[in-house]
């Protein structure tokens, strides 16, 4: 089994650095007869994209000169790095998250107004533990709707408490 880890930070000590790191020594002790191929975009030359290698590259493979392949080598050698390994699963997922789509964008939404409500929640209770330490902060008084305890939401956000809570009370209803 083979990882590909890219680094492209560049800050030789960034938090994405570390943080590839300390994934690539989890899956060695997971993988311990598995392969890292290390690519840092900071410090690897790349060569330009030039007239030769758009002509190479949108060329017959089969009738490529030597000097075509030469140009192409760099850009084969990654592509291949890239896709030896595991195309069909990548495949599979993308098609899975392409055919899940609904249901995937339909659970951030319902997750996305689930916190909203939560941190209303947390507003009443921040207002009610100040209150009981400062007894001079004035407290709301009558029944509130969780949204005014946020700011003002963004209309992208408003669209989605107002499907997700029209579906709820649907659901409710039925």
């Amino acid at each position: 089994m083979k990882l590909l880890r890219i680094d492209s930070s560049a800050r030789g000590n960034s938090v994405s650095r570390q943080l590839t790191q300390k994934f690539v020594e989890t899956w060695k002790k997971e993988n311990p007869s598995g392969e890292v191929i290390e690519r840092d975009l900071a410090t690897t030359f790349l060569p330009l994209i030039t007239d030769e290698w758009t002509h190479a590259a949108h060329s017959d493979p089969l009738g490529l000169s030597p000097a075509q392949r030469e140009t192409l080598s760099v850009s084969d050698t990654l592509i291949e790095e890239l896709f030896e390994e595991k195309v069909d699963e990548l495949v599979a997922v993308m098609e899975r998250l392409v055919s899940d789509a609904d249901a995937i964008r339909t659970g951030i939404g319902r997750s996305v107004v689930r916190n909203l409500k939560t941190m209303a929640r947390m507003g009443v209770f921040l207002e009610r533990a100040v209150h009981q330490r400062y007894p001079e902060f004035p407290v709301r008084s009558g029944v509130h709707s969780w949204e005014e305890y946020l700011p003002p939401l963004t209309e992208n956000l408003e669209r989605l408490v107002e499907t997700y809570e029209n579906a709820a009370a649907a659901a409710a209803g039925d």
